[in-house]
Order: C-alpha cells, then structure tokens, then sequence
C-alpha cells in the first residue's frame, strides 16, 4: 500500500478526538496464496480501501491518533493523557 495525500474520515479512539481527516491509500493491491498456495493479487475496489489500510494499521501497531496531524493530534492527546 503507498499512502498519497487523500483524505479519508477514521474514529477509531475510546475518547472522542471527533472525526479527522487522515491519509489513505489512493489503490490497494492485495496479495497472498490461495488454499492450494497459488499465488494471488488484486487490486482492491475504492470502496475497500478504507477498511484495509484500517485492518493494515492493526496488523502494524499504527493508530488513529498516529495519524492525526497538529492541532487536532494534540487536543486528542490531551484527552488522552
């Protein structure tokens, strides 16, 4: 997955940091091994997008608040805190 400057809306904290724009992936290209173990790759529809790069962010420790920026990245960690 390659992260391009296009805004996505995610919530995703037990407190309320409200909704935030955050980067998300333009395409996704999902690949992996079929029950017999061949080979496969797909390019994931927009609409999938979103919920990958959620469940990839899970996969890498990556949260929510990791990608909130300024500003807001503060007041949500002051919540937090």
């Amino acid at each position: 997955m390659s992260l391009q400057p296009q805004a996505t809306q995610r919530q995703r904290l037990p407190v309320d940091p409200g909704r935030a724009d955050t980067l998300c992936a333009m395409r996704s290209v999902v690949a992996g091994v079929d029950r017999h173990g061949d080979p496969l790759r797909s390019l994931a529809p927009m609409s999938c997008r979103g919920i990958l790069q959620h469940e990839t962010d899970h996969l890498r420790g990556v949260l929510f608040i990791d990608r909130l920026t300024g500003q807001r990245r503060k007041d949500a960690l002051a919540q937090i805190s």
